[in-house]
């Protein structure tokens, strides 16, 4: 448990900055306990402004299907998704 919450990761695994987001889906909930009773933070149920703006920068979209011309090899398929539910057939 000590690793997953309190590990750092390599910055070489992330090709942007992001700072620490108390907000972010990702961000694990800490009771109190965890941080000498100087704050604790709840489950985060749906995604933050720089969750949203990572994923932005992640993954460019624009209107007509492709991806942002400072990331060309990142761009999207222009195929839509297919609406096919997960264990469908």
């Amino acid at each position: 448990m000590n690793h997953t919450l309190f590990t750092k990761w390599d910055p070489k695994h992330f090709p942007y900055e992001k700072p620490f987001d108390r907000e972010s889906i990702m961000a694990f909930p800490l009771p109190s306990d965890f941080t000498g009773k100087d704050f604790e933070m709840g489950q985060n149920m749906s995604l933050s402004p720089g969750d949203k703006e990572f994923i932005h920068r992640l993954y460019p979209y624009d209107e007509d299907g492709g991806g942002d011309d400072d990331n060309a090899s990142a761009k999207p398929s222009k195929r839509k998704p297919s609406k096919r539910r997960a264990g469908s057939r």
